[in-house]
């Protein structure tokens, strides 16, 4: 699988996110909202090219599927990127607090 680089032209998935993200954010995540993100959620994860995979990464993070996007980012991304480490960074920090706060409360 190619790995993820930054920038570059727009395609046609990233064109659907800026404009379902917009959505999502003027209508303060309504339910429309997040219905047609979780809709192309699923078309992408369908999908086998990489730059719907980049989208689904962002996808995911929208969403707060933190580890699912810093597991698809880990599989896909260039990871001598430091874009990249950084945004990985930041998921699993968010994912170890997640998995912190869930234990301990069971305990």
């Amino acid at each position: 699988m190619n790995s993820l680089k930054w920038g570059g032209s727009m395609n046609v998935y990233q064109e659907k996110y800026i404009a379902l993200k917009k959505q999502f954010e003027q209508s303060k995540g309504d339910s429309g909202s997040v219905t047609a993100l979780y809709d192309f959620k699923e078309r992408l994860e369908e999908c086998e090219e990489i730059e719907a995979k980049e989208v689904l990464v962002n996808v995911y993070d929208l969403l707060n599927y933190k580890k699912d996007a810093y597991d698809l980012l880990s599989s896909i991304g260039d990871l001598s990127d430091i874009k990249i480490k950084k945004t990985l960074g930041k998921n699993e920090g968010i994912c170890r607090k997640l998995e912190k706060r869930f234990c301990n409360s069971q305990a």
